[in-house]
C-alpha cells in the first residue's frame, strides 16, 4: 500500500499544481491515498500537504 499512497499523492500533487489547477480530482487522489492506511511518513507528507494549500 505504501507504493500506491505515494502514487496517489505524487499524482495530487501535480492536479493541485498553479498550472492544472484541478483542486477537486487532488481532493479525490488524497482521499484514496489515506483510506488505505498508509504507512505514517507517507499520511503526514500528505497532510501536511492538505493543509499547505
Amino acid at each position: 500500500m505504501q507504493n500506491q499512497a505515494v502514487q496517489f499523492y505524487i499524482a495530487a500533487q501535480q492536479l493541485a499544481s498553479v498550472d492544472c489547477g484541478e483542486f477537486k480530482a487532488a481532493e479525490r487522489l488524497i482521499a484514496t491515498a489515506l483510506s488505505g492506511n498508509p504507512p505514517e511518513e507517507i499520511a503526514l507528507r500528505i497532510k501536511r500537504f492538505i493543509y499547505s494549500n
